[in-house]
């Protein structure tokens, strides 16, 4: 494993919003820079408790967005969490092998994760793939979903760049999650 490239701050250095959440390291990495640290903080905490999204659903996504980035931190924070949701090993194991959907998803998770790849290898996503995800999912789980994708991936490339030590299959967030 690659040492983490830079030092995390003090935990008397960091900003006031990162003294309130579990010391996971990935919190650490974001003290680095304290003008994010609040809205960083903010929507993770939002995507994991205020979302329409079904908690399995989320945890998908992230663990999908998790594999396609080959993000080891992000998998193993979130590997609780979706155990927590109800994903099953063959679905776990679907995910980390990145097989073509729909596999074994409902059809409304199978939309929401087609969208989500799309927009992770395309940055963008095909009218087709968001009318199957609208008409399936409605346009609050579409948009959530593609926030979510988008927040992850700015989570896992900043982990993976800075090779963020992972915390191991931590709970602490759990009670951060609904």
């Amino acid at each position: 494993m690659t040492a983490v490239r830079l030092p995390y701050p003090r935990p008397e250095d960091l900003p006031e919003p990162l003294k309130t959440v579990p010391p996971l390291n990935l919190f650490r990495a974001f003290g680095n820079a304290p003008a994010y640290a609040d809205g960083l903080i903010s929507l993770g905490l939002a995507g994991l408790g205020r979302l329409n999204l079904t908690p399995r659903q989320r945890e998908l996504l992230i663990l999908d967005t998790a594999t396609s980035t080959a993000s080891a931190y992000v998998t193993q924070a979130h590997i609780p969490l979706g155990q927590a949701a109800g994903i099953t090993s063959e679905q776990a194991s679907f995910i980390r092998q990145q097989k073509p959907l729909p596999g074994p998803f409902s059809p409304q998770e199978a939309a929401l994760l087609a969208a989500g790849r799309e927009l992770l290898q395309d940055a963008t996503c095909t009218g087709d793939t968001i009318r199957r995800a609208h008409q399936l999912c409605g346009a609050q789980a579409v948009t959530e979903t593609l926030v979510l994708v988008g927040y992850y991936r700015l989570v896992c490339g900043l982990a993976n760049a800075l090779a963020v030590e992972p915390d191991g299959q931590s709970r602490q967030m759990l009670p951060y999650a609904s």
